[in-house]
């Protein structure tokens, strides 16, 4: 008997649908309808997991052939219906989000091969293909999409017509290996999409939440009033809330009837982190409007048909010329909220405007001293040109003021000893300069970091893989101390705590790794790039590079490696006061940098003598 796990759909198309499906006399044959509660994760119309011919994201579209005003890969449009992502898309797009809700909580975090398509049950494949007059939207192209006859003619045929999809997909590559049926990864997938099974929100999380949903500002809501197109330009430091400003922005033209909200960003953890959020929303599900929140390199690989170059910038050059060529069936967004975007390049920016609409707002927000790729875009430099208002943040919400303190003289000194005195006379002073000064200080109190000095006793007697057992002890004691120091009774939990370290293959990354390993947490690797779009849930310890931590906070911070921050920057050209203050700028109330006592270091001396003037004052 076939297995369904949900309630069947309340539409009629849909319902009938499912009905269909499950009347099938298969017990290989697992059903989900309508999962659109999962923590950030697209609304899924069908999840289907057959065991032997493989796991499918299915968009139904119960709609009649003459309902359909035209049909393309990027984009299609309903009778009466905005101009909307093709349905073969939609389901990608779901398949996405639920693979990065489901890989971090999957046993060895592997899952099956997904593959998305589209299912129009009240549409015959030979009424679909006397339809349209481009050939690559009928004949082999029909054969990646479930029709009327697939469903209704038997289960033989629906599971014929499934191993064709499984091999060729309508959106992306087929996947390299046979569908093979693991029966832990199907009791796992079932646990982690029962509604009993949804993972608590962190308290940090529903703090974050209220401020965007209840706490918008009487100014901000003149700043971008719904009913008017505006273009702003928003800046200031590291922490001083121009995130959670565009955040703001969408929730409340979302509940004001825009029916599409665009955030975008550049870093991909900050996406991922975004969207957990907002998972957790029990009001924005009812809202009029959708907001839409990705990383810029998500949406350009949308578009990317399997392009590929050498580099990023080569690559979104590639990108923005196919998308201009079909910009007239693109999907327009109303909002149009653009973050970091100090790094965006002009491509990036340009395939965003290529997705608003004429009359769009679009805010725009980029950060002092948190450039790390380069020089800012053309197209960022005409927009702040342009923009109707120019806003200056100064008030930083993150960090405690010590903390802020530090982070902020690292930036204006960069390593020069005899600088440290006067940002930090000035900070608080007032001035004329368009520098954001002063700052100001949600929270005054607090620490400023502490240091820790890693032992490195005996290492120098043994090889390589003995100093790797020495360090990996030591940061697992670190790690550990600092959990048991999260504040159970203000609800911490182990998502708060940030594990930060110089990159993605160094030994520092080995030896953290080795150590949230070794002690048996769940935790999220983030400085692997195959991971980085993954959601992290509450009992969850994060691991990050410096670089990839931006935009993203931790109430406990522990930072690793911090005296390869020069040679790192050096490696890579990346702005070394810029990388130190977004590095140093991710604690919400602990900092704790941990240094080694035996290496020598320009950065290790400086955070001493930083910390000595702080003490005096």
């Amino acid at each position: 008997m076939t297995q369904c796990y949900t309630k069947l759909p309340k539409r009629p198309g849909e319902r009938n649908l499912a009905k269909q499906l499950t009347s099938f006399d298969d017990p290989e044959l697992h059903l989900w309808f309508g999962l659109d509660f999962i923590p950030g994760v697209r609304d899924i119309d069908v999840l289907l997991w057959h065991e032997a011919k493989g796991v499918f994201i299915i968009e139904v579209k119960a709609v009649i052939l003459e309902a359909i005003e035209f049909f393309g890969w990027e984009s299609y449009q309903i009778q009466k219906r905005p101009v909307d992502d093709s349905p073969c898309r939609q389901a990608d797009r779901a398949l996405n989000s639920l693979r990065n809700y489901l890989r971090p909580q999957m046993p060895y975090r592997k899952l099956p091969f997904l593959v998305g398509t589209a299912c129009w049950p009240l549409i015959s494949r030979e009424g679909w293909n006397r339809c349209w007059d481009d050939e690559r939207v009928v004949g082999e192209f029909s054969e990646r999409m479930l029709f009327k006859e697939d469903i209704e003619s038997g289960l033989d045929v629906l599971l014929d017509r499934l191993k064709y999809i499984w091999s060729n997909p309508p959106v992306k590559e087929p996947p390299r290996y046979p569908h093979f049926h693991k029966e832990d990864q199907l009791y796992k997938v079932k646990e982690c999409l029962s509604v009993e099974a949804r993972k608590k929100a962190a308290p940090s999380d529903l703090d974050k939440l209220r401020i965007i949903e209840d706490k918008v500002s009487r100014e901000t809501l003149k700043e971008v009033s719904p009913d008017s197109e505006k273009r702003i330009f928003y800046y200031g430091y590291p922490g001083t809330g121009k995130t959670f400003r565009l955040l703001q922005i969408g929730a409340y033209h979302a509940f004001e009837g825009r029916k599409k909200v665009l955030f975008v960003c550049f870093n991909k953890v900050l996406a991922a982190d975004i969207r957990r959020i907002f998972s957790y929303s029990q009001k924005l599900p009812k809202a009029e409007g959708h907001i839409f929140v990705q990383d810029i390199f998500a949406i350009a690989r949308g578009y990317s048909d399997g392009q590929w170059a050498e580099d990023h910038d080569t690559w979104g050059e590639l990108v923005l010329k196919k998308m201009k060529k079909i910009a007239h069936s693109l999907p327009k967004y109303e909002t149009v909220l653009i973050d970091e975007a100090q790094d965006m390049k002009d491509w990036a920016l340009e395939i965003l405007e290529l997705l608003s609409t004429p009359n769009a707002t679009v805010c725009v927000a980029a950060g002092s001293g948190q450039e790390l790729y380069g020089q800012s875009a053309e197209w960022l430099k005409n927009f702040k040109q342009n923009a109707s208002r120019e806003i200056g943040l100064r008030r930083i919400f993150r960090n405690a003021a010590p903390m802020a303190k530090f982070a902020h003289v690292f930036y204006e000194a960069g390593l020069d000893v005899n600088k440290i005195e006067e940002p930090l006379s000035k900070i608080d002073k007032k001035t004329d300069s368009k520098i954001i000064q002063p700052l100001l200080f949600e929270r005054p109190d607090g620490q400023p970091p502490s240091l820790i000095n890693i032992d490195e006793s005996c290492s120098d007697d043994f090889g390589f893989s003995f100093y790797i057992e020495i360090i990996s002890d030591e940061y697992k004691r670190i790690i550990k101390n600092q959990i048991e120091l999260l504040d159970k009774s203000r609800g911490d939990c182990p998502l708060d705590c940030l594990v930060l370290v110089p990159d993605t293959n160094g030994i520092e990354r080995i030896c953290a790794l080795k150590a949230i390993e070794g002690l048996k947490i769940d935790f999220i690797d983030y400085t692997n790039d195959d991971y980085r779009r993954d959601i992290a849930q509450p009992n969850m310890v994060r691991l990050c590079t410096f670089h990839s931590a931006r935009g993203i906070e931790g109430r406990r911070v522990i930072i690793f490696g911090i005296e390869q921050l020069e040679s790192l920057c050096q490696k890579t050209n990346i702005s070394l006061k810029n990388l130190g203050y977004i590095t140093f700028s991710r604690s919400a109330f602990e900092c704790v940098i941990c240094v080694k006592t035996k290496i020598k270091s320009d950065v290790n001396t400086f955070i001493e003598n930083v910390l000595k003037a702080m003490h005096k004052a």
